[in-house]
Formats: C-alpha cells, sequence, structure tokens
C-alpha cells in the first residue's frame, strides 16, 4: 500500500494511519489560553471551597464579613493568576512563531494529537 491523499489534506500512510496536520493562529484563536484559565479557574475554586467548608464546619462562618475576610485574598489571588496567565501565554505563543502546529494520527482504535517536533522541542 502507498501514501495516499484521501482529502484534502488527509492523506492515508502505507501503514493504514490516516494523518494530517492542523495549524491555527495563537492570538486570533484563543482556544489555549481558555483552557489555561479553566485550569487555574478550577484549581482556585477547588481550593476557596475546600477553604469555605473548613471554615464552615469548624464554626468560623458566622456572618458575612467572615465570609469577605475568607473571599477577597483569593479574588486579589484569581486576578493575579489572570495576569500571569495572559504573560505566559504570550510568551509561549511567541516562542512558538504565533502558530500552533499539531500533527494528528487515526485509526480505528484512536485519534492522537501529537505536537510537532519543533514546537515540542521548545517545549522543553
Amino acid at each position: 500500500m502507498t501514501e495516499r491523499q484521501v482529502s484534502p489534506g488527509i492523506r492515508i500512510c502505507p501503514d493504514g494511519v490516516y494523518r494530517w496536520t492542523y495549524e491555527f493562529d495563537m492570538l486570533k484563536n484563543p482556544t489555549i489560553l481558555i483552557t489555561v484559565y479553566k485550569v487555574l479557574g478550577i484549581s482556585l475554586g477547588a481550593v476557596y471551597l475546600f477553604a469555605l467548608l473548613i471554615e464552615l464546619f469548624g464554626g468560623n462562618m458566622r456572618n458575612l464579613t467572615e465570609l469577605w475576610t475568607l473571599t477577597w485574598p483569593f479574588l486579589i489571588l484569581t486576578a493575579v493568576f489572570l495576569v500571569i496567565g495572559l504573560i505566559a501565554y504570550l510568551i509561549v505563543a511567541a516562542l512558538y512563531g504565533w502558530k500552533y502546529q499539531v500533527l494528528f494520527e487515526m485509526t480505528d482504535e484512536y485519534v492522537k494529537h501529537i505536537q510537532m517536533p519543533k514546537q515540542f522541542q521548545k517545549a522543553e
């Protein structure tokens, strides 16, 4: 079996695996940044909820002032993480040449998302 094009941009290789590449502009498509923010938000939210539960079950949460005393540091930390996340994203995007490139491989059993070797080396 030889390699052949099965549709624009997708080829089937001699090993029976479909392969194609995908590239997008990291400044115009903030999908990765949004994912980073979701991870940071879930992490901060889990820590906040854990601290809140400790305060509630410990009997230390008697009024809204004590709730605010617990909440405002998390709000400041959230703002700091948003700024740091954006700065880190812009640094990574600049290192990648503002483009995210990925290779996909597909068989009947799986679809693999493989970072391009050039970007993988920069990420290391």
